[in-house]
């Protein structure tokens, strides 16, 4: 789950910016060529929400920090600003595999007023469904009889 939603923030960064930044994923964090994005997921967590015995069914949120190296020019402080705008619309929505997924909790921060941090989640229900794992009925016999003075029809 959590690679699909990367994969969506990251062409939906490389559809909005192009490709004079480079995008790289938490696992990829060495040697980074600046200016560039770097998508780290943050702490998930997943709620139980109301099951039966058909579905089961589960509430999860992926937060996400977007951080931004800008080109170390002496504009960095303004670039990230410019580019912290653009990153709440174009995060708003993203598309994955299992669906289009809507951003919240957007916000950022500047550090040292040169390293953006860009925080947004995805949240999304996950539904099991387990009717394949119940038993099902193989035979069913009804006795069927009319009440006194009923008749057939």
């Amino acid at each position: 789950m959590i690679e699909e939603i990367i994969c969506g923030i990251s062409s939906k960064i490389y559809e909005t910016f192009g490709d004079e930044y480079e995008i790289y994923s938490d696992r990829m964090a060495q040697n980074l060529e600046e200016p560039c994005f770097l998508i780290s997921p943050l702490n998930h967590y997943q709620q139980s929400k109301l099951s039966n015995s058909t579905y089961k069914r589960w509430y999860r949120k992926y937060p996400f920090c977007i951080f931004f190296y800008p080109k170390r020019n002496g504009n960095q402080y303004s670039e990230n600003q410019l580019v912290a705008e653009k990153l709440y619309e174009c995060l708003e929505y993203i598309d994955t595999e299992i669906g289009k997924l809507r951003g919240t909790n957007m916000r950022y921060s500047i550090e040292e007023k040169d390293l953006l941090n860009f925080i947004v989640s995805y949240n999304l229900f996950v539904v099991e469904d387990t009717r394949d794992t119940l038993p099902l009925i193989e035979n069913i016999e009804q006795n069927v009889a009319l009440k006194e003075g009923q008749t057939d029809g």
